[in-house]
């Protein structure tokens, strides 16, 4: 608290570093905001800081010239306004007029910025019509799947002067529509999604004390909604009258009970029937919330056609060498190399992605590291895939770590952003004969309700 005065100029506004004569608006609505919260906590601040703070963001809000934006654009500099107009409502001094005039010009608004925009009209107590349309807009741009949900950020590429991140937008979000008062069944799923990037962030080089404090906001606000009361309670569950479990839970109990079982093991002698509906029957019995997930594990009897779950992915074997009548026969010559390419289509941010390709019984994949091998052919790929067209993307959205094993070659990222992936590898054709390859499986480490599946191949090694 006392390093921070250093940072404040005489505009009243906050720099990036204490010898530097620029102020950021953003990091000045930060560093107001932080000494707010800590007034509040009991921490005693120079009241002279916070009148400086305010009369420099409420110059900063009426400032109408487009050269005073750099080097935000557009919507960043937005979002930014939006952000010190909440922050001037904590201060006790809202601007309704400014606060409607750009809810007026919401479509050059990311959703960061729309979501402190609410902020500062829940925290104001004003403008009910502005508050419901913002919030039905939030609310209709979940991004849902089986077992977690988030939200996607909407910043420019020059969101990085103010630190977007989906992370980062998520959790403000799912704040601000607790806070407001807003129920929704997706809540535990946004928690599960924040708690696992979070866990993501902390094992990777771009991990961020901003985003880190978005995260723990977003949960406390959630800890606080939800776990008002601590839990003392009894939990049952039944399918089709049987047992299956049977707990009291406590606050000394920590840890997540589990229990598996096959379901003919569970009727014992009577089977189970295709296409019949068995009930399960959740019961608890006392104080607080019981959390809990469902999971079935099932192994196909018969071959397996393409399935896109929340993942899509194609796959293509031919040989390095070859004119467009080779590819199109699916034939490949004993000894030969063959490039397989894997297309992997993404719709939304996903977070810890693996992909299992396996290997036909005939073929071995090449190591490019061991000098052995035809450092010309890895050339050629290198060439191959330069001239195929390429997508913009974030660098550290993409294929981190890659292992080659005797029957699959397995692909591992931390995050990958909305997109097309695609990764090439070389193989060896060693035996003659025709081979049926598995499809492509490509899941969410954490969460393999999101998969993907590709086609199977037949190839045909021939003399």
């Amino acid at each position: 608290m006392k390093e921070i005065t250093a940072y404040q100029k005489e505009n009243g506004g906050f720099s990036a570093w204490p010898d530097f004569s620029e102020t950021s608006p953003f990091l000045s609505c930060y560093a107001t905001f932080a000494l707010i919260r800590a007034r509040e906590a009991g921490f005693e601040i120079n009241p002279r800081i916070l009148i400086k703070a305010a009369d420099y963001l409420l110059s900063f809000v009426r400032t109408e010239s487009p050269q005073a934006r750099q080097p935000y654009g557009l919507r960043s500099y937005n979002s930014t306004k939006a952000y010190a107009l909440y922050v001037l409502s904590l201060l006790k001094r809202p601007q309704p007029g400014l606060i409607e005039k750009l809810f007026a010009q919401r479509t050059n608004l990311s959703l960061f910025g729309k979501a402190y925009l609410l902020k500062a009209v829940h925290q104001s107590q004003i403008l009910s019509q502005v508050k419901e349309s913002l919030i039905k807009e939030f609310l209709n741009k979940i991004k849902v799947t089986t077992e977690e949900a988030h939200f996607e950020d909407d910043e420019d590429q020059d969101g990085a002067w103010i630190f977007s991140s989906n992370g980062r937008t998520t959790a403000l979000i799912f704040q601000t529509l607790i806070e407001t008062g807003i129920e929704h069944p997706s809540w535990g799923a946004v928690a599960r999604w924040l708690v696992n990037r979070q866990r993501a962030l902390m094992k990777s080089s771009f991990y961020s004390t901003q985003e880190n404090f978005y995260l723990f906001w977003g949960l406390n606000e959630f800890y606080r909604s939800k776990e008002r009361l601590a839990p003392e309670f009894l939990a049952r569950f039944r399918l089709a009258g049987k047992s299956l479990f049977e707990e009291k839970f406590t606050p000394d109990l920590k840890e997540v009970k589990r229990i598996q079982f096959c379901l003919n093991d569970l009727f014992e002698k009577k089977k189970i029937s295709p296409g019949r509906e068995y009930v399960l029957n959740l019961a608890k019995e006392g104080k607080g919330v019981l959390y809990y997930g469902l999971r079935l594990n099932y192994a196909p009897s018969s071959p397996l056609p393409p399935r896109d779950e929340g993942l899509a992915i194609t796959k293509k074997i031919e040989p390095l060498d070859s004119n467009k009548k080779e590819r199109a026969t699916n034939l490949i010559k004993a000894g030969s190399l063959v490039v397989v390419t894997l297309e992997i289509a993404v719709p939304q941010e996903l977070l810890y992605i693996v992909v299992d390709d396996p290997l036909l019984a005939g073929f071995e994949a090449v190591n490019p590291s061991f000098r052995m091998e035809s450092e010309e052919a890895q050339r050629r790929l290198e060439a191959l895939i330069d001239t195929r067209p390429s997508r913009p993307r974030p660098w550290w959205s993409g294929f981190n770590h890659i292992e080659r094993h005797d029957n699959r070659v397995i692909l591992f990222a931390d995050s990958l952003t909305p997109g097309v992936y695609v990764h090439c590898y070389l193989a060896r054709a060693l035996n003659f004969g025709t081979y049926v390859v598995p499809g492509t499986k490509a899941e969410q480490m954490y969460a393999p309700e999101v998969f993907g599946r590709g086609p199977e191949l037949i190839i045909k090694v021939v003399r």
